[in-house]
């Protein structure tokens, strides 16, 4: 999370192609949840929207059994990561989100009664 507001730590609903849960899964600023797949196959995961937040960035990168770079591929569209895992593979997608703080402004107005002040 970027920007938000001291004390607030929103969770974020997930849901997308997780077989074994249908309900889909949540995350706190800086929490993960790993999920083993097979590869050759494409999976989405996609974040739900939260009041006062949205979607800045999502950046997802592949990583072999043995720590090198990978060759799975992944596609975003707006809250959503499409995955194209390949056999053995570990992606690792990070969702950023910006806080938008509500609509509204601030006027302040000065009076001066008996030409002292300014």
């Amino acid at each position: 999370m970027v920007g938000a507001p001291a004390g607030e730590n929103p969770s974020f609903g997930f849901k997308g192609s997780i077989s074994y849960d249908h309900d889909g899964f949540t995350l706190a600023d800086g929490q993960s949840k790993d999920f083993f797949r097979a590869g050759g196959q494409t999976w989405n995961v996609t974040e739900g929207a939260v009041d006062g937040y949205r979607v800045t960035s999502i950046d997802c990168t592949a990583q072999t059994a043995s720590g090198g770079a990978g060759t799975s591929t992944a596609t975003i569209a707006g809250r959503t990561a499409s995955i194209n895992l390949a056999a053995s593979e570990h992606e690792t997608c990070v969702y950023t989100n910006t806080y938008q703080p509500p609509p509204g402004g601030l006027t302040i107005e000065k009076i001066t009664r008996g030409g002292v002040g300014q």
